[in-house]
C-alpha cells in the first residue's frame, strides 16, 4: 500500500471541505497529519496483516480520526482566536484615536 498517496488523498478529501481556507489551512493540516501518520500506518499495516477485524479497523481508524478531529478543532480556534486579535487591535487603535483627541 502506498502509504503517501493515500494521505495525499487525505488532504485532497480535507481540502474538499474546507475551500475557501485551504491556503491557510494547509499546512497546519499536513502537520496534524504528519502528527498521526505512523498510527494510522500502523493500525492499516494490523488490517492488512490480518491481525485486525475490519470491524477493529473501523474501530481504531475511528478513534485515530478523532484525535484528528480534535487537532482540527484546535485549528478552528486558532482561527477564532486571531479573529478575535484582529478585532481588538482594532477597537485599541479606536482607544487611542479617541484618547488623542
Amino acid at each position: 500500500m502506498d502509504f503517501e498517496k493515500l494521505f495525499n488523498d487525505i488532504l485532497e478529501a480535507m481540502k474538499g471541505e474546507i475551500k475557501e481556507d485551504w491556503p491557510k489551512a494547509k499546512g497546519y493540516l499536513k502537520q496534524i497529519i504528519e502528527n498521526n501518520k505512523e498510527s494510522l500506518i500502523e493500525i492499516t499495516k494490523y488490517y492488512l496483516n490480518g491481525e485486525l477485524t475490519l470491524e477493529e479497523y473501523q474501530t481504531e481508524l475511528e478513534a485515530e480520526m478523532k484525535t484528528v478531529q480534535t487537532e482540527m478543532l484546535a485549528l478552528n480556534v486558532m482561527k477564532k482566536k486571531a479573529i478575535q486579535d484582529a478585532v481588538n487591535a482594532g477597537i485599541d487603535v479606536v482607544m487611542k484615536a479617541i484618547k488623542i483627541i
